[in-house]
């Protein structure tokens, strides 16, 4: 009896691993909650090396990214996830870790537009620019980040605004 069972249970964690390796992207779709200001619309490829479509803002504010969010994992020097985007100044990579989850070094640079997505006040200032955000290499767990530790610097730069005809303001 015990040697059925052994068969049984290695042919279920068998037809798991093969599920993993062809895991479609279609089912991150379902991953960020439904109140977040950020939805995947569209996935194409596999959890392991695919790309998505995603949208900004809620409801009838809800615009698409005009290019796609690609990703891979590696596992040369332990599991990393890159995630490439034309915003981002280079590829972002995730990589789990003893203290918790390490992000890398970033610069992401978005049209001040896309702020107008994320609420009506906003929209009807219409934003113009660019939006710069830059944040160090941090690790998302149980440590605190020391005193003074810098976490994200942010910027408008070339900043406009329906209200005023002063281009850049500021």
């Amino acid at each position: 009896m015990s040697r059925r069972i052994a068969l049984w249970l290695g042919i279920v964690l068998l037809a798991l691993a093969g599920a993993l390796v062809v895991l479609p992207a279609r089912w991150l779709m379902r991953a960020l909650p439904a109140h977040w200001p950020l939805d995947i619309v569209a996935a194409h490829g596999t959890i392991w090396s695919g790309s998505a479509s995603l949208a900004i803002g809620n409801g009838s504010n809800q615009r698409t990214l005009p290019d796609p969010l690609r990703w891979h994992w590696s596992f040369g020097n332990g599991p990393q996830l890159h995630i490439e985007h034309p915003w981002f100044s280079t590829p972002l990579i995730v990589a789990p870790t003893l203290a918790g989850v390490k992000i890398s070094s970033q610069t992401l640079r978005l049209p001040a537009q896309s702020l107008a997505t994320l609420d009506a006040r906003i929209a009807a200032l219409e934003p113009a620019g660019q939006i710069v955000l830059n944040w160090p290499s941090l690790i998302l767990g149980t440590q605190a980040r020391p005193v003074g530790t810098p976490l994200l610097n942010a910027e408008w730069r070339a900043a406009g605004s329906s209200p005023t005809p002063l281009r850049p303001i500021g």
